[in-house]
């Protein structure tokens, strides 16, 4: 696993370094742009090949540890974690979408794309976290604390708070450059 995500991040430096600059959309958001599209794009097809992708090495040695504190994602009968795969799939492609509108130069539209497609991860894993949380933490109630805290909160609170921290950044701007008097 570790080697996939330095393979990763590394494509995503050296991407980012080809990326023109411009006022609307910071490099880092292009950055995250690629690396969760990489992300997401593994975890549809994790979701999607159940039941052999659990007992696949490529996917079983990342997902190991993950099946076991959420439960869930072993669960191939489950069909809300089906469905979010299946939104993955359009979240994937618009994210694909507003690089190329970026890469056009159209930054302002890519600006609005990228919002979209954070609000749309944003909420998916809000819904995630609520649909556990009203379901009586049925899939994660079996581990302690640090581990519900490290291999569940940090790593699905990073799909809520950088989604934000992008919208807070794109929106600003936007706002900015709009009440801007000509």
């Amino acid at each position: 696993m570790s080697g996939i995500m330095g393979s990763v991040l590394m494509m995503c430096y050296f991407v980012s370094r080809s990326l023109p600059s411009n006022v609307y959309v910071p490099k880092w958001v292009c950055i995250w742009v690629i690396f969760s599209s990489i992300i997401v794009t593994w975890d549809v097809g994790f979701v999607l090949n159940r039941p052999h992708s659990i007992k696949n090495p490529i996917w079983s040695a990342s997902y190991s540890i993950y099946t076991s504190v959420d439960t869930l994602y072993s669960d191939e009968q489950d069909e809300f974690l089906y469905s979010v795969a299946l939104i993955n799939i359009l979240e994937v492609a618009l994210s694909i979408i507003s690089l190329l509108i970026f890469c056009s130069r159209n930054f302002k539209a890519a600006a609005i794309l990228i919002i979209v497609v954070s609000t749309m991860t944003c909420s998916k894993t809000l819904l995630y976290f609520m649909m556990e949380a009203v379901g009586g933490f049925k899939h994660t109630r079996q581990n302690d604390y640090v581990t519900l805290f490290t291999f569940y909160l940090v790593p699905n609170g990073i799909w809520i708070l950088l989604p934000l921290k992008v919208i807070c950044s794109i929106s600003g701007t936007l706002v900015r450059d709009g009440l801007k008097m000509e």
